[in-house]
């Protein structure tokens, strides 16, 4: 669900991966970065 908001509203999805980057499992964060580009995809693994 992440995966497909984020084409639609990224900085919504940006915030929200922030904000829960900690509890979220592993699969479902990178899951949620795949349409990101690489630059922010990139930023948001290295949290």
């Amino acid at each position: 669900m992440l995966k497909a908001l984020s084409q639609i509203n990224p900085s919504c999805v940006k915030e929200y991966l922030i904000k829960n980057c900690k509890e979220m499992p592993r699969v479902a964060y990178r899951y949620a970065l795949e349409k990101f580009d690489k630059e922010t995809r990139n930023k948001l693994m290295q949290m």
